[in-house]
């Protein structure tokens, strides 16, 4: 998100010059950083889409549950340590 609001000014400004000052592209840092932050943007969306069918995926394909409690042992240690309240 940060990088779309970065890529969207960068790309305004750069444009604004260009369009207005009559400015070559070349004479800013500003038409890189708007591709960079927006190719950085593009590639932060597709590995949070490849993250999240691969979580489905894992998920999806388990026969068991991803936990479960077998036993409860010590009960009383447990009991002893938690905090009173009043």
């Amino acid at each position: 998100m940060l990088s779309a609001l970065v890529s969207l000014t960068a790309g305004a400004i750069a444009a604004y010059g260009k369009f207005v000052h009559d400015r070559d592209l070349s004479e800013t840092a500003l038409t890189e950083l708007a591709m960079f932050s927006f190719l950085m943007g593009v590639q932060f969306l597709m590995f949070g889409l490849i993250a999240d069918m691969l979580a489905k995926q894992y998920y999806a394909t388990g026969r068991e549950r991803t936990y479960y409690i077998d036993k409860i042992i010590n009960t009383e240690d447990c009991a002893e340590n938690l905090p009173r309240t009043t």
